[in-house]
């Protein structure tokens, strides 16, 4: 096991997940504690802080947290972090935010959207890169989805001898097909053509929506 295999996991961010502030990229705090969520398992469970101190120092809210992770290989760990917002009109605004910075932070020590913290996203080529890569990511796991449901059924309907049976079989995969059609559409010719050689089989008139 490499040092680097949290890091490596959790470091990329969706560009979607992010927003403009001034010169800055800020994360979008709720999908990164969802991210860490799946790392580590839930707030409190798998990891989590405790506040230590909040103070106001010039005008801007400090907080001091204990910030703690454990993994299901056991590796664990623990360390202080301090996050700051400006006051302006509400203090307990203030301190809440100063919260969110200093648990952003504390995460970006173990990697999770290390490319924002490394100015990766100040290049626009960079973040075209990033939409490109989640785009194909996405493709690959929507055909993954549709495979798992093709090698499910597609020996069905080819062991089909009876028309209740075939129109059963249709009604079951009637509403993921317009997906497969779009996102796997070789899978997709071969059900279709599997279910027509069934029809002709058993004997029953074609329905309209594979046609």
């Amino acid at each position: 096991m490499s040092n680097l295999d949290l890091w490596d996991r959790v470091s990329k961010t969706n560009p979607d997940h992010t927003k403009k502030a001034g010169r800055f990229t800020a994360i979008d705090a709720y999908q990164q504690i969802r991210t860490a969520t799946a790392e580590f398992g839930r707030v409190g469970e798998g990891w989590g802080w405790q506040v230590q101190s909040e103070q106001v120092i010039d005008g801007h809210a400090i907080v001091r947290i204990r910030f703690w992770w454990r993994q299901s290989d056991g590796h664990s760990g623990e360390y202080e972090e301090y996050g700051t917002a400006i006051i302006s009109r509400m203090k307990d605004e203030a301190f809440k935010s100063a919260l969110t910075d200093a648990i952003t932070k504390a995460l970006s020590r173990l990697g999770f959207n290390a490319d924002v913290f490394l100015g990766k996203f100040d290049s626009n080529k960079y973040v075209e890169e990033r939409r490109l890569e989640i785009k194909n990511e996405e493709a690959v796991n929507a055909y993954e989805v549709h495979k798992e449901l093709f090698d499910k059924v597609m020996p069905i309907v080819q062991g089909i001898s009876d028309p209740d049976d075939l129109k059963a079989w249709y009604k079951d995969v009637e509403d993921a097909l317009p997906f497969m059609k779009e996102e796997a559409r070789d899978l997709y010719d071969k059900l279709v053509a599997a279910y027509s050689e069934a029809r002709q089989r058993v004997k029953t008139p074609a329905l309209a929506a594979a046609e």
